[in-house]
């Protein structure tokens, strides 16, 4: 078991609003959450994120940011 971290670690990245980005988001959060219980359910929300701002926004052609927080008692991802 991994220790939870005594405050909230981040990672933050701006990505290319194309569908061949959504593993590299999916590979970044699964990286940055390691060992935390939550990491599947956070991996799963991110990719929807990340297909939604490339299927449903300007991001198609431009760019998106993917944000992980890891919190000791929480996941926060936007």
């Amino acid at each position: 078991m991994t220790a939870e971290p005594a405050t909230a670690t981040q990672h933050t990245r701006t990505y290319q609003g194309r569908a061949d980005q959504v593993r590299h988001v999916r590979q970044a959060v699964a990286a940055h959450l390691a060992g935390c219980p939550a990491t599947d359910d956070a991996v799963l929300i991110a990719d929807e994120l990340a297909s939604n701002a490339i299927l449903h926004s300007r991001s198609r052609c431009g760019q998106f940011t993917i944000r992980a927080e890891l919190h000791p008692d929480h996941v926060l991802i936007e």
